[in-house]
């Protein structure tokens, strides 16, 4: 085997001992041409492209990049954590990520939505209103209505919703949470509110009761 001895260095039957200038090289493996493509110095490793127009940065500090000596520009570059501060890599070509990668925020066709466009308001208040990316508005309110004291009397007392839907109402729905004896009903529903209908069907000693509604709109 032959080989290139550089100055102040032991070669033992070819094998290498050192890459940085001082040691044995074997020279029919091609690795003193190799040795080209590699620069060190106190505080950085470039390993060059074939061409040496491309290199591979690594730094003392553990922040690394590419550097392109023809455009004269870092490629890309990682900080001390592995996060990328230049440069970007297309989703498809990192593997573990999903088709939401790739995708950019919004409320549009093909888009994700995040928290921004899921606005809500009085949570765990008498009025919660909360609406979705695609327009659609949901009220859960709660209130105190009048109901006749007369047995099988209606009493009709209009409402408003907490805020008013600017395009439409699919439902409203109620529930009481006090006074069994007494029915509700939501009815000429509108934009902007609508009437609770109460009828006393037994005897009960009372002239009002709580009413919890939901209401879904656009």
């Amino acid at each position: 085997m032959t080989a290139i001895v550089f100055p102040h260095a032991c070669c033992n039957d070819g094998i290498i001992t050192d890459l940085s200038g001082h040691g044995c090289i074997p020279g029919n493996l091609g690795l003193g041409e190799l040795h080209s493509h590699f620069i060190v110095t106190d505080k950085e490793s470039r390993m060059l492209s074939t061409n040496q127009k491309i290199a591979v940065l690594a730094h003392d500090n553990k922040t690394s990049g590419a550097w392109d000596d023809e455009l004269q520009r870092m490629l890309w570059a990682f900080d001390s954590t592995g996060k990328m501060i230049h440069g970007s890599i297309p989703a498809e070509r990192i593997s573990g990520l999903g088709s939401a990668a790739s995708k950019n925020t919004g409320n549009l066709a093909g888009q994700v939505p995040d928290m921004s466009f899921f606005p809500e308001s009085g949570k765990w208040t008498d009025n919660g209103i909360t609406t979705l990316p695609n327009g659609i508005m949901i009220q859960a309110f709660r209130r105190t209505i009048a109901n006749d004291s007369r047995t099988g009397y209606s009493m009709t007392t209009p409402t408003n919703y907490p805020i008013a839907f600017p395009n439409g109402v699919w439902a409203v729905l109620c529930t009481k949470t006090t006074y069994v004896q007494i029915i509700a009903s939501c009815e000429s529903v509108t934009k902007q509110g609508f009437n609770v209908v109460t009828v006393k069907a037994v005897e009960a000693p009372t002239t009002e009761s709580t009413i919890n509604f939901l209401a879904i709109g656009y």
